[in-house]
């Protein structure tokens, strides 16, 4: 099986040709500015916030900002993407002149490496003259010491070199990453960190684990189910801080209840959770970020075959419990499940947080900007709600209680049903489900089935910039601080 295209590797990216406070007379110099200012000249105005509009003679990209009653922090993206993605253009930048009441200047500076080391990524593609960004220099300018520049410029570069690296496994054609190249892959990249202590389970080990349900999903694929497991454990002989899991189907045809042929498009993108919170995990270790932190990813594909599961098949789950299969294609749960008792028995972790794209219906409930979140324990998770919502990744809150309880329970011959007959509240269906199996740990379930990937198709590593920053404040054992 051919490996996918992908660059050896994200985090090694060069900072050198990003210079602070060292202004070039030959580039570019950014100038902005708001609606009605009358100090430019009217022949570079525009009407849009976020239009560049070039003055050669003088070497000035005008930026427009809009008014500034409406200059907010999705204007500041804008402009910035459109600064990025201008080709060939070096230029410099002072991010004092973006400041606001609302906008610090840290958020300013963020902002920007945020927007520079995304959009100028090169998206993965299989043509045969790809089209590669040309890299060009810059040079920032704020008021601000060069440590503290420094310092933010390493870590924004980590945590988006990770939403890189997600994105492009995203992005991988079906055929190019299977569940056992996918787990190569990582196996190639983990070999090379001592950091971390990694085992992937092939389907021998996970026979021997019990884990019936994702062994039942993987019935009917050519490619072996493989569970990923990664250890980054800084505090010795500390509980583990923190679980991170993340649905790993490769592709998902729905099974023996198929998907019409145009449901399919996109289902690459359903292992959207393994690749954010495998990457995550990266980041999380390269930054040394002083947590107990464990990932584990479940990864097959969903398919038909000669052996693949029936509808109203009974499959014995690891913890005991009985599954009656009424839809093939409510598979994602079953896979999390299992992992989800693996995670809870082997590691007895402080939290879990899940990342799926569990149901289409969650995009009908939040649209396509914020993800859906469910959990046993909402107020252990509060701190969490805020850095999503700091960090640009909304998540919202949405109930799960005992009706959602009794439609997965409504079974004659098993535990648990994996679908309810009843379409309403299915998101919460799904999520009683899987806290059937998380039982009193911490659990948070975030449904990103309309925030994976974009209208366009091209995966975006959703929550991988809130789990980073949510790492570096989860608290540290007093025994452990410094």
């Amino acid at each position: 099986m051919n490996k996918p295209n992908l660059k050896p590797d994200y985090f090694s990216f060069s900072l050198s040709k990003i210079k602070f406070n060292q202004p070039k007379k030959e580039y570019f110099t950014i100038h902005s500015f708001f609606t009605n200012d009358k100090k430019v000249p009217q022949a570079v105005f525009s009407e849009s916030a976020g239009d560049l509009s070039l003055a050669i003679d003088a070497q000035i990209l005008y930026c427009h900002l809009g008014t500034q009653k409406k200059y907010e922090i999705t204007t500041l993206q804008s402009v910035f993407a459109t600064l990025v993605t201008r080709p060939n253009v070096n230029f410099n930048i002072n991010l004092d002149q973006f400041i606001s009441k609302k906008l610090t200047l840290l958020i300013v500076i963020e902002q920007f490496l945020i927007c520079f080391f995304r959009y100028r990524h090169t998206p993965l593609n299989y043509k045969q003259k790809p089209d590669l960004s040309k890299f060009f220099h810059i040079c920032i300018q704020a008021k601000i010491n060069e440590k503290t520049f420094k310092e933010l410029l390493t870590s924004v570069s980590q945590k988006i070199a990770a939403v890189n690296l997600a994105s492009d496994w995203q992005d991988s054609a079906p055929n190019k990453l299977t569940s056992e190249s996918f787990a190569k892959e990582i196996e190639a990249r983990w070999s090379k960190n001592s950091k971390i202590k990694f085992k992937i389970l092939d389907r021998a080990q996970i026979e021997k684990e019990k884990m019936n349900l994702l062994l039942a999903v993987n019935a009917g694929s050519q490619f072996e189910p493989r569970l990923v497991i990664g250890e980054y454990l800084p505090k010795s002989k500390q509980p583990v801080d923190l679980v991170l899991i993340g649905k790993g189907i490769m592709f998902d045809t729905g099974g023996y209840s198929l998907k019409p042929s145009s449901y399919q498009l996109n289902m690459k993108f359903d292992m959207s959770g393994a690749a954010s919170v495998l990457a995550a995990f990266e980041a999380i270790v390269r930054a040394e970020i002083m947590i107990n932190v464990v990932v584990l990813t479940p990864l097959t594909d969903n398919l038909i075959g000669t052996k693949a599961t029936l509808v109203e098949s009974v499959i014995v789950a690891k913890d005991g419990q009985s599954v009656e299969i009424t839809n093939t294609d409510a598979e994602g749960r079953l896979v999390l499940a299992d992992t989800i008792v693996y995670a809870r028995e082997h590691y007895k972790p402080r939290e879990i947080i899940e990342l799926s794209t569990l149901t289409g219906s969650i995009s009908v409930s939040l649209g396509r900007e914020t993800s859906g979140a469910f959990s046993n324990k909402p107020q252990h998770f509060a701190k969490f709600v805020k850095v999503a919502e700091k960090s640009l990744e909304p998540i919202w809150f949405l109930p799960v209680n005992a009706a959602n309880f009794s439609r997965m329970t409504d079974s004659r011959v098993a535990d648990l049903l994996n679908a309810s007959a009843s379409y309403q509240a299915s998101s919460s269906n799904a999520a009683a489900f899987l806290f059937s199996f998380a039982k009193n740990t911490p659990f948070l379930h975030i449904d990103i089935g309309g925030t994976a990937h974009t209208k366009n198709a091209r995966g975006q590593g959703i929550l991988i910039q809130t789990i980073f920053n949510y790492s570096q404040q989860l608290p540290i054992s007093k025994n452990q601080k410094n």
